[in-house]
């Protein structure tokens, strides 16, 4: 797997795949309900403020509270099944070098320090884990923002839109 990083990933995570990739979704999900309410609030002065209908004040008020208790209950649980995930590929890799580590002969603890093993069945195992559970979600999370956006600000104004996309490549 040397130089690709992700094909092992996948496949040490193979066991947890589904539970990832419903994460992924209820991600996606959640993400793309930020957009929700600027929407309704858009709306909102549209129609009550400047329209004068008050009609639409207790419809819009109900989505405008209803949607971040949503996007909460669903960060909630996808970050739970993200960190169960995480937690079960850590099991599985420490399993795999501790095996690894029965079958080693005296030479190699010999040259090798226990400080060194000791780190190796920690730290650089718990940034797997971390990888996992925050940096993959977090970029996730991010590219689902950055693309409902998108979407929204073409609706609004293609030349404004141009524009804001063409420093996007200076934020990165």
């Amino acid at each position: 797997f040397t130089g690709k990083p992700f094909k092992w990933w996948w496949t040490i995570a193979k066991p947890v795949r589904v539970s990832f990739v419903f994460a992924l979704i209820l991600t996606g999900i959640s993400m793309a309900m930020t957009t929700i309410v600027p929407t309704v609030l858009g709306r909102f002065v549209d129609d009550v403020y400047i329209g004068g209908d008050l009609s639409y004040v207790l419809k819009y008020s109900l989505i405008i509270a209803a949607v971040p208790l949503v996007r909460s209950i669903l960060t909630l649980l996808y970050r739970y099944v993200m960190e169960r995930c995480s937690q079960n590929l850590l099991m599985r890799l420490r399993a795999g070098v501790y095996r690894h580590l029965q079958k080693m002969d005296g030479p190699f603890y010999d040259n090798t320090g226990v400080g060194d093993l000791m780190a190796r069945m920690t730290g650089d195992l718990d940034m797997i884990r971390h990888f996992t559970s925050y940096v993959l979600m977090t970029t996730f999370e991010q590219m689902v923002i950055f693309l409902a956006g998108s979407v929204i600000i073409f609706s609004i104004s293609p030349i404004l839109a141009l524009t804001a996309l063409g420093f996007a490549p200076f934020l990165l």
